[in-house]
């Protein structure tokens, strides 16, 4: 079963950058305010644990999530004194946030107010649901990798346009413009090298 441990704070500074082969670890670095909780994800087909982001950041906020999860947090009602006794409450909320949904229990939560959100990676942000009506997530067709979902811009502006417009280049797709742009390349010499495998189209050659 799944244990408990701290995750990044700023939960934002985990990105999108990363890809699902090169994720980042959980840090094990708490703030005095956030609570990262790790829940064990039971299928067969996933290797990795799922993750939960709560922040109690007024004692009305640790009441409120002690009722949730059915816990008595009573000697811990400041921040100061979670801090101190943050290893204790990592044991005692262990075993309660690895049996819940962290979609359910972030839903709940932030229903009565308090900070909370399921902690999302590559996989799951493609399949979001709202960043995808949102148009943050959209549908490209690519002539290689055929359509896939894709992010976009992460905000958007009421007076200028932006978005994605095209898929990404295939390999070599632009060397003539480019050399032409920029070196003033006439055509033929761009065929000369092309023709002797130094730019061009075509497979990637190793």
């Amino acid at each position: 079963s799944g244990g408990v441990a701290a995750v990044e704070p700023r939960v934002g500074q985990l990105g999108l950058q990363h890809t699902a082969e090169e994720q980042p670890a959980a840090r094990g670095d708490m703030a005095d305010q956030v609570l990262g909780y790790r829940q064990k994800d039971r299928r067969d087909d996933v290797r990795d644990d799922e993750w939960i982001a709560i922040s109690a950041e007024t004692e009305l906020h640790w009441q409120l999530i002690c009722e949730v999860l059915e816990i008595d947090g009573r000697q811990w009602l400041c921040n100061e004194d979670r801090k101190k006794h943050e290893d204790s409450i990592d044991a005692l909320l262990s075993s309660v946030t690895e049996k819940l949904d962290r979609h359910s229990l972030a839903n709940e939560l932030c229903r009565l107010g308090v900070p909370a959100a399921p902690v999302l990676g590559p996989a799951d942000i493609v399949a979001n649901t709202q960043l995808r009506e949102r148009g943050h997530m959209v549908r490209v067709d690519h002539p290689e990798t055929g359509t896939m979902w894709q992010s976009g811009l992460p905000m958007l502006f009421s007076r200028t346009e932006g978005g994605v417009t095209r898929p990404a280049p295939m390999q070599g797709q632009h060397s003539f413009e480019v050399f032409e742009e920029f070196l003033r390349m006439p055509r033929q010499r761009y065929d000369e090298l092309a023709e002797q495998g130094i730019t061009g189209k075509g497979e990637i050659l190793r």
